[in-house]
């Protein structure tokens, strides 16, 4: 009977269950305008950014279609800003 050493097998395991952490999500505000641009790294460009008006409601996270743009190393998307409450934004893997 073959046995494999424990500490090796829990090395492995831990490599191939970790999931890659979030991309980081930067959020700036138009001086001049009531726009906000949300930006994030272009190496996750696999990512929906989503969009939710009441972050402890029960309702869904819509999806922000507006077109993401290259900015630098980041892509960019420019939105209104709310006019009445909040809004909260996440990125996430479809």
């Amino acid at each position: 009977m073959i046995q494999a050493d424990p500490s090796t097998l829990w090395k492995e395991i831990d490599q191939v269950d970790r999931p890659a952490p979030p991309p980081h999500l930067a959020i700036r505000r138009s001086a001049s305008s009531f726009r906000l641009t949300l930006e994030w790294p272009m190496g996750a460009s696999q990512v929906a950014l989503q969009e939710r008006k009441n972050i402890t409601g029960t309702g869904p996270w819509m999806l922000v279609t507006n077109t993401p743009i290259k900015a630098g190393t980041n892509w960019a998307v420019t939105v209104n800003e709310p006019m009445v409450g909040l809004a909260y934004y996440r990125l996430t893997i479809p």
